[in-house]
């Protein structure tokens, strides 16, 4: 495929018309905030290294087009109500882009009065861009110094266990069992958090001899469990079933950090919601995250910026795709120390529109020590707002029951 030339799967993202699908990098930063014009400065001096942020492309476009970006128009300043920085965030998540035939990006540096933080907020059309190429974007754009890139794939060979798995997922029905999560979206998108030291998911994972991606999901499990019995007055007599949630891997190889387009393949897997005991709930989490590495799975699918597949059939496996699974889980580590403009990054965060009745998506990301769990959610989806409370309980939950000794719960919670 030609560099020019647009891959099926950001032409499918790109169609959207009605909601774009635009993703938002947020960035905590304590202390004086720079001033707009040495943010403005900073990007211009990097635009040269980074020709994918040049691209422009309309919801029919076949092939990318180039536009040197005007720094006023997507380089630009949110003065947030006095203790309203969260909701300034939340603004920008339906938010159009500066417009369909600029470069699909902008950056703004959001402040408040009197308060000790502020943040840059680097969003993407997602048809320019997936979540760790945003990452490497964003390290290459903001940072004060060289960021080593997030790990690459390694491309093997497929198994015959994975091509089947895939098989599997694709023919897999529509899930009934939570209506809550499959009805049709109902209001704006918004957002929740918790923050927590990276030292607690660690310890937890130590605990039972997962990954921190584990510790993740099973604590995520856990707090739509009780997310269940808030929204449900049958749950309490019944145990709730498994939940069916999309898990997305990147397929970036050496020298993919900085190009456009989406290297990302998904798969499926059933969150424990049923089991009550977290380390049996931890044991089936980590047993189907090494099944997908041990069966080679993000090696079964074709490239993704290749595969000859029409729009409309792409936009309906994405539209099948979350009618099976109901939600959205991501985990992504960032690589190295950041800093911004003199700063230490405090806390990152991605935010995304939701598209095909996706009601709700989940991310862990980690930076500098910190973990900020992130519920973006459709507004009308009763007590998802209490995500991240019920995360934090969960994942309390889960270091008490394993051995060893027992952290102490150390979180900042925020609710827009």
């Amino acid at each position: 495929m030609t560099a020019d030339r647009i891959a099926p799967l950001d032409r499918a993202l790109l169609s959207y018309t009605r909601q774009p699908v635009v993703t938002t990098a947020v960035f905590d930063l304590k202390g004086p905030a720079p001033t707009l014009d040495a943010v403005r400065d900073r990007v211009r001096s990097r635009l040269p290294g980074l020709p994918v942020l040049c691209r422009t492309a309309g919801p029919r476009s076949t092939r990318w087009g180039h536009a040197e970006p005007d720094l006023e128009l997507h380089v630009r300043h949110m003065e947030a109500a006095p203790g309203g920085l969260d909701d300034a965030t939340r603004t920008l998540i339906d938010r159009p882009l500066p417009s369909p035939r600029a470069p699909l990006w902008d950056l703004w540096l959001q402040t408040a009065p009197a308060a000790d933080r502020h943040r840059l907020c680097l969003r993407f059309h997602h048809g320019l861009t997936d979540g760790v190429g945003h990452v490497n974007l964003a390290a290459a754009l903001l940072c004060d110094g060289p960021v080593a890139p997030f790990p690459r794939h390694r491309p093997g060979r497929p198994t015959v266990a994975g091509i089947a798995r895939l098989l599997q997922e694709t023919t897999r029905r529509p899930n009934k069992d939570w209506p809550e999560l499959s009805a049709p979206t109902g209001g704006p998108s918004t957002w929740s958090y918790a923050d927590v030291d990276m030292s607690q998911l660690r310890g937890a994972a130590r605990r039972f001899g997962g990954t921190v991606n584990d510790v993740y999901l099973t604590a995520l499990a856990g707090a739509f469990r009780a997310w269940r019995r808030l929204t449900d007055s049958a749950a309490p007599a019944a145990a709730p079933p498994d939940l069916p949630v999309c898990i997305s891997m990147s397929v970036r190889r050496a020298g993919d950090e900085y190009i456009g387009g989406n290297y990302v393949v998904a798969a499926d897997i059933d969150l424990p919601v049923s089991t009550p005991d977290p380390l049996e709930a931890a044991r089936r989490v980590t047993e189907a995250n090494r099944r997908l590495e041990d069966i080679r799975y993000r090696n079964s699918f074709p490239s993704p910026t290749s595969l000859p597949v029409p729009t409309a059939l792409l936009r309906a496996a994405l539209t099948a795709g979350s009618e099976r699974s109901l939600a959205t889980a991501t985990y992504l580590p960032f690589p190295g120390v950041w800093t911004c403009f003199g700063t230490r990054v405090a806390a990152t965060a991605a935010l995304i529109v939701l598209t095909c009745n996706t009601r709700c998506f989940t991310t862990l990301h980690r930076i500098n020590g910190n973990a900020r769990f992130t519920a973006i959610h459709d507004s009308s989806l009763p007590h998802a707002e209490r995500l991240p409370s019920l995360w934090l309980d969960a994942l309390a939950e889960l270091a008490d029951a394993g051995p060893g000794p027992r952290p102490g719960r150390h979180a900042a919670l925020s609710t827009p």
